[in-house]
């Protein structure tokens, strides 16, 4: 059911970005940053990848233990909880979390509010707001250090290439990792 939940979520998202800039303007998708990068410039995300999510975890590591958080609660344990081991699930969730998720919420979060805002404040605040309103989403305590220094990296990655593809790539590897940890905690490795 959270898969069919998260699903019907994602796709109401982003049609709400379409009709509230795309179609009430009559803008295209390349308003909102979907805009074709140099080849090159993918393999330079993936290499950030690694270091940015190293820094996510310790950040968030740091933050939790000053402030004695814990992990329940984490919104991949709801997305999960109660998900049998199968092929069909995993693809499912795969499909939700390394699919639609980035997509949809770079979308909304990079793209429409990232817009929005970006013509009222300089990058380093509209990056933080929308890092905060991205984690602030999520509605997890235990993960808001680690959604909001994400945020960062997807904001700095979109506002430095000037495509909101940046964003969902680096956005999708990271929900890839967590598919992995997914996988592992339900098929019990």
């Amino acid at each position: 059911t959270a898969l069919v939940v998260g699903g019907g979520m994602y796709a109401s998202l982003v049609y709400a970005v379409y009709r509230r800039s795309i179609w009430r303007y009559g803008a295209g998708w390349q308003s909102l940053g979907l805009v074709r990068l140099p080849g090159a410039i993918y393999g330079r995300l993936a290499l950030l990848f690694i270091p940015a999510t190293l820094a996510g975890v310790a950040i968030n590591w740091f933050v939790r233990a000053e402030l004695g958080i814990t992990q329940e609660g984490s919104h991949l344990v709801l997305v999960s909880e109660g998900m049998t081991a199968t092929s069909a699930n995993f693809a499912m969730l795969s499909l939700l979390l390394i699919g639609l998720a980035p997509v949809a919420e770079e979308l909304f979060f990079r793209g429409f509010l990232f817009k929005l805002l970006r013509g009222q404040f300089p990058a380093w605040a509209t990056i933080a707001i929308t890092a905060a309103a991205f984690a602030a989403s999520h509605a997890s305590i235990s993960m808001f250090p680690w959604l909001f220094f994400m945020g960062i990296v997807f904001g700095l990655a979109v506002e430095k290439t000037g495509s909101l593809y940046a964003g969902i790539m680096l956005h999708a590897m990271v929900n890839s990792l967590a598919m992995v940890s997914v996988v592992v905690a339900l098929s019990g490795w």
